[in-house]
């Protein structure tokens, strides 16, 4: 797979794992909202099934009061409470807990008026199910049965009495002892206690049902928050991953390409782009190694150029001394010996002025093959200038080497030059001796070419 596709699988990956954990957070982010509103529901409405028990508690009171004292105030207040708790009267803001404590004991409690909304409707508002309203409409009925025992002890109070259609329309006498009966009778009582059961069984059922709900969130949430977890862990390991890929990948194969170019530096071009994968970095070493071989050819073919003779095809100058620096050094080493040969055509000038340039580079040309094929593998023949050339010899002694120059000498002077005819050459022949410098080899060969010459020419001295 190559780096691109790879990178790319890498990041879908990546961006589909963060993409899944934003949804996830914001799933943990609206079930924690859900939460607290169910909470804060929860808590309405055991307020609201709070105020059904207090209200039914305040309507125990007020009445009561008023049949002791006969304080037309609290029949007042009796009247208000039942008003808004039927939505008829609108509700106090305030109105909590101690709201009838202080009204009752004529504190200075201001209050505003808010909205006339009935006890059901506000638990309706909070989504009460329908078995806890009917459980409510029980207690509110049972509570409606009970202000009728609560309106007669008021009525016989003011010397009103049921008629035979139960309509107080008999006046008589009031009777405080029979309000007072019946607002602490047995029958008050137990009608009290069946409210109280069904606010009892309201509360059970409330507490059950929110439980139940805050429950299922919460259960949600902490699996939400386990996805998050995990997918936070799979993202970090997906990063170390990440770094160990591109390590891996990118960073291991471009260090080894970086180390290339450093032995490229040193002189090695040979490099086996087997060991990347087939990638982009792979295609790029392939190229790196295939350029590195075509540099190497070229400078391969450079070094020929520069140390070959371009007229003769054999070395020139700066090669042969290059080569006589590396057997000096082999024969102060090793001890091998070495023998130079100096040989230079005879009247070359007169061949030049006679038949001109042209047939005297042929001429040099010929020499040079000359002496490619009569010397050895191992030996050295090489263009000095002119019509001056030199042969190294190693492993050869002085005596070998005069030998080699006999040869060479035989070889020129039996051969038909193309238009001039027969050609010789004189040679000096010395050898590497120790304590004496390359120059030093070179001028007494050369030193010994000058006494061919003086002795007649063709020959070796």
């Amino acid at each position: 797979m190559t780096i691109t596709n790879k990178t790319v699988l890498y990041y879908s990956v990546v961006l589909l794992s963060l993409f899944i954990l934003a949804v996830t957070l914001w799933l943990v982010s609206d079930s924690g909202h859900t939460l607290n509103e169910l909470q804060k529901r929860r808590y309405e409405s055991r307020l609201l099934a709070e105020e059904l028990r207090r209200s039914s508690d305040d309507l125990t009171r007020m009445a009561r009061t008023y049949v002791i004292t006969g304080d037309q105030r609290f029949l007042e207040y009796f009247k208000e409470i039942s008003a808004i708790r039927d939505g008829k009267s609108p509700r106090p803001d305030n109105y909590e807990n101690i709201y009838w404590d202080f009204i009752s004991a004529h504190k200075n409690y201001k209050s505003t008026n808010g909205r006339k909304i009935s006890l059901i409707d506000k638990m309706k508002a909070l989504h009460f199910s329908e078995a806890e309203l009917n459980l409510l409409r029980d207690a509110k009925g049972l509570s409606d049965d009970l202000m009728k025992l609560e309106t007669r002890a008021f009525n016989a109070l003011q010397g009103l009495y049921q008629d035979n259609e139960g309509t107080y329309s008999v006046k008589a006498k009031p009777d405080s002892t029979l309000a007072r009966n019946i607002v602490f009778s047995e029958a008050y009582y137990q009608a009290k206690s069946r409210i109280m059961e069904e606010i009892d069984k309201f509360y059970k059922l409330l507490d059950s049902r929110t439980e139940q709900e805050v429950s299922d969130v919460e259960s949600k949430q902490t699996i939400y928050q386990a996805i998050a977890l995990s997918l936070s862990i799979v993202i970090i390991a997906m990063v170390f991953l990440g770094y160990g890929l591109i390590k891996k990948d990118v960073i291991r194969p471009l260090n080894r390409l970086s180390g290339w170019v450093k032995q490229m530096h040193s002189g090695e071009y040979n490099f086996d782009a087997r060991e990347f994968r087939n990638d982009e970095i792979g295609r790029i070493a392939n190229a790196f190694a295939a350029m590195a071989s075509h540099v190497s050819s070229n400078i391969f073919d450079l070094e020929q150029v520069s140390q070959t003779d371009s007229l003769t095809q054999i070395k020139n100058r700066s090669a042969l001394d290059e080569a006589l620096l590396n057997e000096m050094h082999r024969f102060e080493r090793y001890g091998t010996p070495c023998s130079i040969l100096v040989i230079d055509i005879d009247h070359f000038k007169k061949v030049n002025d006679r038949y001109g340039h042209l047939v005297g580079d042929r001429v040099l040309i010929e020499v040079a093959k000359i002496l490619t094929d009569a010397t050895r593998l191992s030996d050295i023949p090489g263009r000095w200038g002119g019509e001056e050339f030199v042969i190294i010899c190693p492993h050869t002694d002085l005596e070998s080497g005069r030998a080699v120059a006999e040869r060479i000498r035989e070889r020129i002077s039996n051969h038909e030059f193309d238009g001039v005819g027969q050609v010789t050459v004189s040679i000096g022949v010395s050898e590497f001796e120790q304590g004496e410098s390359v120059e030093r080899t070179i001028q007494k060969a050369d030193d010994l070419l000058y006494r061919a010459k003086s002795e007649g020419r063709n020959r070796v001295c």
